[in-house]
């Protein structure tokens, strides 16, 4: 479920089906009133509430007053505008209400919280049924409007991104932020940049891939040629014995095949035989005081490590969340949130029609796929995180079949 072969354009993201028109807000009476609401969304209407908005005052004590006036208790989505109507920050809480009185405290200890109010004129929130729905909706508004608060100082290495096995007579592992053409193979999403970065530069040590550009032409022992030119490895990899030197002629192509077929298990799953390996030889080095020796083998064994646990929770929630998750709606009523192998592709209010949905027909012909734009990767990565926080609420996740067999036992009785 992790891999793809396959390279077509990204399908549109799932959209609310029974979707209405968006509320706009009566902000202000001017020709160009800014800011008139969050927009559409994945998340079904029977999941969320009519958006509301406050201009509180410069009184800490009287905008906490007119939040426990007016601001719910539920969960939510809340942002944050400026004396120009923009967006500054969107944040989401399990109750609003409480979050929003925490910005107008006496003492703040985040200087972020002090420095969001001080410069904001007006907070709008949009209530939800449910905390992960908010979750959900919080990165959808996020990637849509790019607020500056949540963008700017966001760090670099904390993006996810993929691990990829490049094309060509020797392939190698690299980085990429999205499913690449280059690619053969794609592994993730894996979340923190700089430390997956390192992982892979330890995967193409330890089972000994060339990492140098892939314009090197590549000349291996077994291939033909006219004349016999000695030829020297480009790197100091060779001499490190952590690269067989393809581009020196100095192993097969067959030998170097064995090796990128190793990683890909190793990817898979399917081999973890050099997790036992890398841990063997780090307790030789040791028993011999070759302490600093140990210490490199012990950093690579812990980034082989850290990867293989990070494939292994993605790939188990793909595995997990593939059918139709039902969470509270409002007014005694269900959500049912479509998913293909880990993906959000709708989202509805739950049926008690003894036909089957034609959402549902849909999500079940939808092929498993790996994500392709960033707001997939970070719902795919979000949903994959509550599952493993919260695991009981798989429970509440029925596969599709049973769906249709509940419609068509309904409809039977």
């Amino acid at each position: 479920l992790l891999r793809t072969g396959c390279h077509e354009q990204p399908r549109q993201q799932g959209v609310d089906v029974d979707a209405q028109p968006t509320e706009c807000l009566a902000i202000s009476p001017t020709a160009d009133p800014g800011f008139t609401g969050f927009g559409p969304s994945l998340v079904s209407r029977c999941a969320r509430r009519a958006t509301g908005h406050l201009q509180f005052e410069r009184d800490l004590a009287g905008s906490r007053k007119q939040i426990r006036q007016r601001v719910p208790v539920c969960p939510g989505v809340y942002g944050w505008l400026n004396a120009d109507r923009t967006l500054t920050y969107i944040g989401k809480s399990k109750s609003l209400r409480h979050r929003l009185a925490s910005y107008f405290a006496r003492q703040t200890t985040d200087p972020k919280m002090a420095r969001i109010r001080r410069e904001s004129r007006m907070i709008v929130w949009e209530p939800l049924s449910h905390e992960l729905l908010a979750l959900i909706r919080e990165q959808e508004l996020i990637n849509r409007w790019r607020p500056p608060y949540n963008v700017e100082g966001k760090p670099e290495r904390r993006q996810p991104g993929f691990v990829c096995v490049s094309r060509g007579a020797a392939p190698s592992l690299f980085f990429a932020r999205q499913v690449t053409k280059r690619a053969a193979e794609s592994f993730g999403p894996i979340a923190g940049r700089g430390k997956l970065g390192e992982a892979i530069t330890t995967l193409n040590y330890v089972f000994q891939l060339r990492d140098c550009p892939d314009r090197t032409k590549m000349q291996f022992s077994n291939q033909l040629q006219l004349f016999d030119n000695d030829r020297n490895a480009l790197c100091m990899r060779f001499e490190l014995s952590s690269c067989p030197a393809p581009c020196a002629g100095s192993c097969s192509r067959e030998a170097y095949r064995h090796n990128v077929d190793k990683a890909v298990r190793f990817l898979r799953g399917s081999d973890k035989s050099m997790l036992d390996r890398l841990q063997e030889r780090m307790q030789q080095a040791s028993s011999v005081q070759a302490y600093e020796r140990a210490g490199v083998l012990r950093d690579r064994l812990e980034q082989l490590q850290w990867m293989h646990r990070r494939i292994r929770q993605l790939r188990t929630a793909r595995r997990r969340l593939d059918g139709v998750w039902m969470v509270p709606g409002f007014d005694q009523q269900q959500t049912w949130m479509m998913l293909r192998a880990g993906q959000l592709i709708a989202c509805t209010a739950g049926h008690a029609d003894p036909r089957t949905p034609p959402i549902v027909r849909k999500s079940v012909a939808l092929k498993p796929d790996v994500p392709k734009d960033n707001l997939g990767i970070n719902l795919l990565l979000l949903m994959s995180a509550w599952i493993k926080k919260h695991p009981d609420q798989a429970k509440s996740i029925v596969s599709f079949n049973d769906i249709q067999n509940r419609l068509r036992h309904a409809r039977s009785a």
